[in-house]
């Protein structure tokens, strides 16, 4: 039986995104009920440690893009939504990935689709093929 790695309970694609918007403060709580290590990885952030097992950490700020969540951890991290555009959020393990352990951070407000017209492609002289207009 292949092995199933989840998010909420939920495998790739049918975890819901983290919505966000630009300047959102977004808090994450990551939380290993299984039995194997979660390097979690956020792409376009960092985000700060703010307590592990319900325990503020001390000291100077821990910034990261990638915490390993051993079994029975449970870590509350932050991160400034400062980077618009989609993001994976997933395990860096990347197995557990493949498996199904991956989400998204999407914001909100911006255009996805890009369409270029022919006509707005500067030609080069060199080009042998002709663009149509």
């Amino acid at each position: 039986m292949n092995a199933v790695f989840t998010i909420n309970g939920k495998a790739y694609a049918d975890v819901p995104p983290l919505h966000v918007k630009k300047g959102d403060k977004v808090l994450v709580t990551m939380n290993n009920v299984g039995s194997s290590d979660h390097p979690m990885h956020l792409h376009g952030h960092f985000f700060q440690i703010l307590s592990k097992a319900g325990k503020p950490l001390t000291g100077a700020p821990l910034m990261k893009d990638t915490l390993n969540v051993k079994p029975g951890e449970t870590y509350v991290v932050a991160f400034a939504a400062d980077n618009p555009g989609d993001w994976m959020f997933h395990c860096h393990d990347l197995h557990h990935a493949a498996a199904g352990m991956v989400s998204e951070v999407k914001y909100g407000g911006i255009n996805r689709l890009c369409l270029i017209r022919p006509s707005a492609i500067s030609r080069n002289s060199h080009t042998k093929q002709k663009l149509p207009e």
